[in-house]
């Protein structure tokens, strides 16, 4: 639900990056929902699917990044990063790490992604509305002389 509303608010007020960022993590979690074993409790000692899918958000996060003037991007590539290093540590460690905290330390990361999404279109719109408001010496008519 919260994935849905932050889509579609940076669909609807966001610029081109809000957009953009907003696709990549809903589309990601759609594939990754694909891609997850459709038995309960299973987990591999890597679920590489959801690895992948991993690996092509933090690819679209960090051109993403690269390209746009904004902040957030770079944030959420941080994030995507430190998750997929939850992948890294599970297949070099996995006897040692729990399927519980594998799965959370992929998860963790996406509420604050949504956030800085959100936040990135709330800055967005308050850019649109200092460049549409006038100027301070535009606000007051100059008056006519007599």
């Amino acid at each position: 639900m919260v994935l849905v509303l932050c889509w579609t608010y940076a669909m609807l007020k966001g610029g081109q990056p809000e957009r953009i960022g907003a696709t990549l993590l809903a589309g990601g979690s759609l594939v990754t929902v694909a891609v997850m074993p459709s038995w309960a409790g299973h987990v591999g000692p890597v679920e590489v699917g959801i690895l992948l899918v991993d690996m092509a958000c933090l690819t679209g996060f960090a051109a993403l990044a690269l390209r746009a003037d904004r902040f957030w991007p770079i944030w959420v590539s941080a994030f995507v990063g430190v998750g997929a290093l939850g992948h890294l540590a599970r297949w070099f460690d996995g006897a040692e790490i729990s399927t519980r905290v594998y799965a959370m330390s992929l998860a963790i990361w996406s509420y604050p992604m949504l956030a800085l999404i959100a936040i990135g279109t709330l800055n967005h719109q308050r850019r649109m509305a200092r460049r549409a408001a006038p100027a301070p010496d535009q606000a007051i008519a100059p008056r006519a002389r007599a």
